[in-house]
């Protein structure tokens, strides 16, 4: 975890609000693309001198550029003019803050009794010196809890065959 605070139902709300947030984000892009609202940019290649020296090729010095002409985005909501490449860190950005934030208004966790070692180490200089104590914790129940259920599938063997 990153967020030491965090309960379930921060996580349950702040998952659904960044798959919510990334879908929006994703499905805007789309429709101001197909709508032809935002059409992506071109770069200009123009052959210049150095490309015979480079690329063994010869380039006409008597080139026109024509500009392109785009459409006015300012009045596109800037979350649909992103790249895609953001789309993720938006979705992310989104669960860390509404997952934050209702975490605390649903009743933090407890740090001082919360396992170290469910902290990414990142984020373990926020826990406070007494949760040093439990650490290896929920490792050890699990471990207790996995012996328990063998050592009950063993008694149900040997009571079967007697």
């Amino acid at each position: 975890m990153l967020v030491p605070w965090s309960n379930s139902k921060g996580a349950v709300v702040g998952a659904i609000s960044g798959a919510v947030m990334s879908g929006i984000v994703s499905f805007g892009q789309q429709y101001v693309a197909a709508a032809k609202l935002v059409v992506p940019h071109k770069l200009s290649v123009i052959a210049e001198d150095w490309c015979y020296d480079k690329y063994g090729m010869e380039a006409s010095r008597n080139q026109t550029v024509i500009p392109e002409d785009y459409p006015d985005e300012s009045h596109i909501f800037p979350l649909f003019r992103l790249s895609f490449l953001w789309i993720t860190p938006v979705g992310v950005l989104t669960v860390l803050i509404v997952g934050s934030l209702v975490s605390l208004l649903t009743g933090r966790r407890n740090l001082k009794t919360l396992d170290p070692d469910l902290i990414s180490p990142v984020a373990q200089w926020m826990l406070p010196a007494e949760a040093q104590q439990y650490a290896g914790s929920t490792s050890k129940k699990f471990a207790r809890a996995r012996e328990a259920m063998e050592n009950e599938r063993m008694m149900t063997i040997s009571s079967i065959s007697n």
